[in-house]
């Protein structure tokens, strides 16, 4: 992750862990948070929570209306979260962006080669 000067804006790439800065916040209804991450597609980004209680920034490569898969690190690795957890597992992203594997700001493709993880309810 670096900060963009012209614009104070932080830059993500895939695994970065987050800034608190950049999470939107918390809703107190799950059914909020759930409709704002329904609306994540395929290369978009968000904040996931790692089994280390820590929130990383990762990209969407599978999404279907009970199962999203993230990639939520440059090998590769992926976590599937399901319906049931997006509310507390999930969180969009306020104003920051993503930086390509190529080093340019863009919205990064995915792929894997590790055992997924999944939270599914």
């Amino acid at each position: 992750m670096f900060v963009n000067m012209s614009s104070n804006r932080r830059i993500y790439e895939v695994g970065d862990e987050a800034h608190p800065e950049d999470i939107a916040p918390h809703f107190p209804s799950g059914s909020d948070a759930k409709l704002l991450v329904s609306r994540l597609s395929i290369d978009d980004g968000a904040f996931i929570l790692r089994s280390n209680g820590t929130w990383c920034y990762a990209i969407v490569v599978d999404a279907s209306p009970s199962m999203l898969t993230f990639k939520v690190n440059k090998n590769g690795c992926i976590k599937k979260v399901g319906l049931g957890h997006w509310h507390d597992r999930v969180k969009t992203l306020k104003q920051s962006r993503v930086l390509g594997e190529e080093g340019v700001e863009k919205k990064a493709g995915g792929g894997s080669r590790c055992p997924e993880k999944v939270d599914s309810k």
